[in-house]
């Protein structure tokens, strides 16, 4: 199951919640649902394995952090854990054993920060999954990089959302980039998977970006929407 399906079932389950007159453990749910959507074609056991990781490593930091206050800063995690728990049982209730157990494993992880807001929760999960991928990108070189190589960052980021967002951002910021250069990145990334040769042009360079980010989720959607078919296909 992909995150973003729980993340999505969260999103429906935080209007309901909403409905009922508990705004804040709805605006708190909601908070949660935001950062599962966010990782758009990761599995459940991948974020928790990334997750736990990344927050283990950075724990020390995290000891010093300051509380974020906010709409959902009274919830705690703890009432998001009762969520994904009843969201489990209705998996399991209607034969979706798959699902449900996704939500225990979600649930479990959780469970190791069940007293914390849940904003400063999901504003550390954040930063460490972020600092993670741009780790990654500066050890293969990121700084001084040619930007003849950033068409391969980009295609090297298949789906995964941060890692593709690190890259765009790196391309971005680089002044070296120019608009000649940036179309070349831009006609490589878009032609490459399907054996294209298609000469695309770009009136600004701001076209040349809106058709990159296009794609990315355009491949995104695709993958996901190819997954659920072949599971739903899978189904007895």
């Amino acid at each position: 199951m992909k995150v973003v399906e729980i993340g999505q079932v969260l999103a429906v389950t935080s209007k309901i919640y909403e409905e009922a007159g508990n705004t804040e453990v709805a605006r708190g749910i909601l908070t949660v649902a935001q950062l599962l959507q966010d990782y758009r074609v990761g599995t459940v056991t991948a974020f928790v394995g990334q997750l736990k990781r990344e927050l283990t490593q950075r724990r020390a930091a995290d000891d010093n952090t300051q509380k974020p206050q906010g709409a959902a800063g009274t919830v705690k995690i703890f009432e998001i854990r009762a969520v994904l728990d009843k969201l489990g049982f209705i998996y399991v209730s209607s034969g979706a054993k798959s699902q449900a157990g996704d939500c225990m494993r979600l649930s479990e992880m959780l469970g190791d920060h069940e007293g914390e807001l849940v904003e400063t929760f999901a504003k550390r999960a954040r930063d460490a999954l972020f600092q993670k991928n741009q780790n990654n990108i500066a050890q293969t070189g990121t700084e001084g990089l040619d930007a003849g190589k950033y068409a391969p960052m980009l295609l090297a980021a298949g789906t995964n959302e941060l890692t593709f967002n690190a890259a765009f951002s790196a391309i971005r910021s680089d002044r070296g980039v120019t608009k000649p250069i940036l179309d070349a990145i831009a006609n490589r990334y878009l032609n490459e998977p399907s054996g294209s040769s298609h000469a695309y042009k770009f009136k600004t360079k701001g076209h040349a970006f809106e058709a990159i980010k296009n794609k990315f989720f355009e491949r995104a959607q695709a993958e996901t929407k190819g997954e659920i078919i072949d599971r739903l296909m899978r189904r007895p």
